[in-house]
């Protein structure tokens, strides 16, 4: 009996000893040390105003551009790694879809930070992209290799200031819009503002060619916790004037923020980030091989005009336009007409065609400018606004 009980107290005490064991060895798979950071090229940040205080919407939007801005930045990394000096020229429709269309290359996503703050929404992800889905695409754009490319409208890239980041900002997108395929080159001198006589000297001094105006901004945002990088935030804006008469023909803008080691690394990140963005979303619209394709489209033309008799001149400017191929009145109200046009140019060959047309006759001035909509302002020379 004793040896017994011996032996029982002996097995009660082995497993005790093994019962302790099992409580501090680490499960099978788990780690001893805290996980790595995430790569920072993986983390972003974005944000969104909410609008009548629906969260739910400015989280959404939020989303979509942190997603756009991840895949921008993979998409980048693919053409360093094929060696691409340029990117295929139909590259511009799928770097426009991307602002509500980027979730489609995300294979998975992990929420780091979110919140409201004084009325905006943001949020840090850690974002995995389907780079095999962007190569596919990618390769989808590259013309084969027995075509020819068009040609594309060539552009003179201007800084229209005199800080240094002006400078930084105006070889962002002149490298950009080289990289989508738009022939430009950089106007040493810096313009302090750009109206219709410096526009007709910079055309003279570089062919004719189209000019496009750079205004950029940076803001520097501090470390991001826990990551071992700084972020950067850069605002960008391009306007694109017809060289010959000083004619806004387009304009677009975007905000993206870079993530890096150095202040001056993540500037530099920024702004090609931002001006690939902007160089994108002109790819998409500017002409090329004259301005008009071969597919019709159906164009909202929305005018704000100071007098009503001034609809005349425009619709039959229209019509005598040979990438149109109809125009009708859809909606009046006061001050503003809203036509659908059918036509084979894009929204800024069409301003170029109707300020050809209209030359002496009406003043035409951009207000906006989508893929789908264009709105101008329109009156007759001399008349107030």
């Amino acid at each position: 009996m004793i040896g017994c009980t011996s032996g029982a107290r002996a097995g009660h005490h082995r497993l005790a000893a093994l019962l302790v064991l099992l409580a501090v060895s680490p499960a099978r798979g788990e780690q001893e040390t805290p996980p790595a950071p995430a790569p920072s090229d993986r983390v972003v940040t974005a944000e969104a105003p909410i609008v009548a205080g629906n969260a739910a919407s400015a989280k959404q939007r939020a989303l979509n551009d942190a997603f756009r801005q991840v895949v921008e930045r993979s998409l980048a990394s693919l053409l360093a790694e094929s060696g691409t000096a340029a990117a295929p020229s139909g590259l511009g429709p799928l770097k426009a879809d991307l602002p509500t269309r980027a979730r489609r290359f995300v294979r998975s996503y992990r929420v780091i930070e979110q919140g409201e703050s004084v009325g905006v929404f943001r949020v840090q992800l850690e974002v995995e992209v389907d780079e095999a889905l962007l190569r596919r695409e990618l390769d989808r754009g590259r013309p084969a290799p027995s075509s020819t490319a068009p040609a594309s409208p060539p552009l003179t890239v201007v800084k229209t200031g005199l800080a240094p980041l002006d400078a930084q900002a105006a070889q962002a997108v002149a490298a950009a819009l080289g990289g989508v395929g738009l022939a430009s080159r950089l106007e040493a001198e810096p313009v302090v503002e750009l109206d219709d006589a410096k526009v007709r000297l910079l055309a003279g001094r570089s062919g004719g060619r189209a000019i496009v105006a750079v205004v950029a901004s940076q803001t520097a945002e501090g470390a991001v916790r826990g990551a071992g990088v700084v972020a950067t935030q850069c605002r960008m804006g391009i306007r694109i004037f017809l060289g010959g008469g000083g004619a806004a023909v387009a304009e677009y803008s975007a905000t993206e923020r870079a993530f890096a080691p150095t202040a001056d690394k993540a500037t530099a990140d920024c702004l090609a980030r931002v001006a690939a963005s902007v160089a994108g979303q002109a790819s998409a619209a500017l002409p090329t091989s004259g301005g008009a394709g071969t597919d019709v489209r159906a164009l909202t033309l929305v005018l704000n005009l100071v007098e009503p008799a001034a609809l005349g001149p425009v619709l039959r400017a229209l019509r005598k336009i040979g990438a149109v191929s109809s125009s009708e009145v859809r909606r009046i109200v006061v001050g503003q007409v809203e036509l659908r046009v059918l036509t084979r140019a894009t929204p800024p060959a069409l301003v170029v065609a109707l300020t050809r047309e209209l030359g002496g006759v009406l003043d035409i001035t951009l207000s906006g400018s989508t893929a789908d909509t264009l709105t101008l302002g329109v009156q007759f020379p001399g008349v107030m606004p």
